[in-house]
């Protein structure tokens, strides 16, 4: 089916019969029914035999003589509109399935992007504060040179005060 799709509407040059109507006789798996289904459910409402004129049966029509029951029975009389609905509804779902497989997959990026985001965001921050207690010491360490250089200046300039006062004193003797 899903190399050679139009084979589900092929008849069997042995016995004109469809893959659908070969596989319900011979007790095919419910899976593989379930398959030949959604790959073409009007193949239910085909007739059994497309070559006669007098026989009009259909799968729908006939397999109960064919001794089926249970839930390929109620895969069989479920109404080809129905199968088109459920057929629509399971492609829907594959799709939003996909999605949701394609959005996880993105969120999964994201949160590793956000997690090496975070990461150097640490790292910055550990760099900004690093960087902070520098220019703080810095800052402490010249504010006590600046103190020192101010307590130089003064003492220099009381001691050319004295000095410019003991020279004016020997200046006027």
């Amino acid at each position: 089916i899903n190399v050679y799709p139009q084979a589900v509407e092929e008849r069997s040059k042995k016995d004109n019969r469809l893959p659908l109507v070969i596989c319900v006789k011979s007790k095919g798996s419910y899976n593989a029914v379930g398959r030949l289904i959604r790959a073409w459910p009007e193949a239910l409402d085909q007739k059994i035999d497309d070559k006669s004129l007098v026989d009009t049966s259909t799968i729908r029509s006939d397999f109960s003589q064919w001794g089926i029951s249970g839930p390929i029975k109620k895969m069989l009389q479920r109404g080809t509109d129905d199968w088109k609905v459920v057929i629509e509804w399971e492609e829907e779902q594959r799709q939003y399935g996909q999605r949701v497989g394609s959005l996880e997959d993105k969120l999964k990026a994201d949160e590793g992007r956000i997690e090496l985001a975070e990461k150097k965001d640490r790292a910055l921050l550990k760099l900004i504060r690093d960087l902070e207690t520098k220019h703080d010491n810095k800052v402490k360490e010249l504010e006590a040179k600046h103190d020192e250089s101010i307590a130089k200046i003064e003492a220099l300039t009381k001691a050319l005060d004295e000095f410019q006062t003991a020279q004016n004193s020997k200046n006027v003797e």
